[in-house]
C-alpha cells in the first residue's frame, strides 16, 4: 500500500528537488508541513476512482499527518496520479508554468485511468 511518504518521495524527486537519497531535508521542510493538508484537499476527488471506495463508505478517509499512513486509494492512483497532482499544487506559488505542467499530467493520468474503468451503473427509479 502506498503511504503519504512514498508520494511525497516521488513528488519531490519529479520536483527535482532531491538532495542525494534523502527527500526530508531541510531544503523540503516546508513541502513537508504542507504535504498532508494538501493531500487530503485532493484525495477525496481521487477516492471515488479507486478499488477502495464504495458505496457503504462515500467519504475519504481524512490523513492524520503521519507520514507512514497508508493513503485511502490503491497504489494505482497513489503511485501514478497522486504524485504529479502533490508536486503542482507544492510548486504552485513558486514556479506557475512548472505546476501547470504537473497539474497537466494529474489532469492526463487521472482522464486515462477514469477511460479504462467499467461504468457504473444506478437504478432507474
Amino acid at each position: 500500500m502506498t503511504t503519504v511518504q512514498d508520494v511525497f518521495d516521488a513528488a519531490i524527486c519529479l520536483m527535482d528537488e532531491q538532495s542525494g537519497a534523502a527527500t526530508c531535508t531541510a531544503d523540503t521542510a516546508s513541502y513537508q508541513a504542507r504535504t498532508v493538508p494538501i493531500l487530503n484537499t485532493l484525495l477525496p476527488a481521487l477516492y471515488p476512482f479507486s478499488s477502495t471506495w464504495s458505496g457503504s463508505q462515500p467519504v475519504c478517509p481524512a490523513l492524520t499527518g503521519d507520514f507512514q499512513q497508508t493513503l485511502p486509494v490503491d497504489d494505482t492512483l497513489g503511485r501514478s496520479v497522486a504524485p504529479y497532482a502533490l508536486a503542482a499544487n507544492l510548486l504552485s506559488s513558486e514556479d506557475r508554468e512548472l505546476a501547470e505542467w504537473f497539474r497537466k499530467q494529474y489532469t492526463y493520468r487521472l482522464s486515462e485511468l477514469q477511460r479504462r474503468l467499467p461504468g457504473r451503473w444506478e437504478p432507474i427509479s
